[in-house]
């Protein structure tokens, strides 16, 4: 039961749903939404003071400001882009991203007085890789944004906002793409990870790890997974797309997954109103990041010890993308062909396929004696 006060008497609902549907019927319109400007009904006591219909709005109006304040008299433009090009081109996951890279170099045009794209030269991306470094982000952050912002200068050269060649030139402002060896969790790795989990993990939190280190899905795909996507009798998942490759693929688990698979289903509220397999504290499809942060809470913590840890690059800290390392490492040790690993994991190059299989030198050598012989 919900009570409201008005004035000298009290009104009461039986649910916050039913309050905000009287107070939409009986209260006064008296100002707009500053993000949709549809009209604001509240209650009289509340008269003056929202200033948004919904949460929602107020989180879209801070993004706003923040495009508004980095692009300046290139939010116009900017919005033309995302709005159009960007919107067909880029994943829904993925133009978060390209946003902020893009506005990072819009951002430099601004404090550098650029009026108009046009204006940008070859000099002019010069001097925004050196503003980067000097605003702190990295090499890796610089190539990235650099890819971004080569997309845009070809769509406005395309739609005739920028005239000749674009400035980026890959010879001059090319930054060399760091080699990182495959990193695949030792034996040992791995069972601290399971004590852990079993300490204060989740049956969720286990299954979500199973279904990387057996079956090789990556966070993305274990969080889309769907109750019909799960074959027990055959022993394999259908993972659908979309995925990092737009490309569908059936993917194989082992006896830990099928165990905790049939306790995890026995438990899943079947009234959540749909067949994601993962569902968060509201029984809503979980999200990627929102998992990610849960295993990270449990298995690497966030202390200056973690931190430093991970700065470091030593081998004993813990993100889910390294279980489809051990996974690659592991079928290829076995002796599995390329073929069948890249079938499995969804890979489509051999060359992406390197960058995941680490081989045990000692694993080498034995290879190499039998091959000798």
């Amino acid at each position: 039961m919900r009570t409201v006060r008005l004035g000298t008497s009290r009104l009461f609902f039986c649910s916050g749903k039913c309050r905000g549907r009287y107070f939409r019927m009986h209260g006064k319109s008296n100002s707009k939404c500053a993000y949709c400007g549809t009209l604001i009904h509240c209650r009289p006591d509340r008269l003056g003071i929202r200033n948004f219909c919904c949460r929602a709005h107020v989180g879209l109006a801070r993004i706003e400001r923040t495009i508004r304040h980095r692009a300046g008299r290139f939010t116009k433009l900017f919005h033309e882009y995302e709005k159009g090009f960007a919107k067909a081109h880029y994943k829904a996951r993925s133009r978060t991203t390209v946003r902020w890279r893009l506005l990072t170099f819009l951002e430099f045009l601004n404090t550098r007085g650029f009026s108009t794209i046009r204006a940008v030269r070859p000099n002019t991306i010069t001097e925004f890789l050196e503003w980067g470094q000097s605003k702190g982000l990295d090499r890796p952050q610089l190539r990235d944004t650099l890819g971004s912002v080569s997309v845009f200068l070809d769509w406005a050269a395309m739609a005739g906002r920028y005239k000749g060649m674009n400035p980026i030139q890959p010879r001059m402002h090319r930054l060399v793409k760091p080699e990182r060896v495959p990193r695949p969790l030792t034996d040992q790795a791995l069972a601290r990870i399971w004590s852990t989990l079993d300490k204060r993990g989740t049956l969720q939190q286990k299954l979500a790890v199973a279904l990387g280190e057996e079956a090789g899905l990556r966070i993305s795909e274990v969080c889309n997974l769907r109750t019909s996507d799960i074959d027990m009798r055959g022993h394999r998942i259908f993972v659908r797309v979309p995925n990092k490759t737009d490309s569908e693929r059936w993917a194989f688990f082992h006896r830990k997954t099928r165990r905790l698979l049939c306790e995890w289903l026995s438990k899943r509220d079947p009234g959540c109103g749909h067949d994601f397999l993962f569902l968060n504290t509201l029984n809503q499809p979980l999200n990627a990041d929102r998992l990610a942060d849960q295993l990270r809470r449990v298995l690497a913590g966030r202390n200056s010890e973690s931190r430093d840890r991970r700065q470091a690059g030593t081998s004993d800290y813990f993100t889910f993308h390294r279980l489809r390392h051990t996974l690659a490492s592991r079928l290829a040790g076995k002796g599995l062909s390329p073929t069948v690993i890249m079938s499995l994991l969804g890979w489509k190059s051999y060359r992406m396929l390197m960058q995941y299989v680490h081989l045990h030198p000692q694993k080498i050598r034995e290879l190499y004696e039998e091959a000798m012989e």
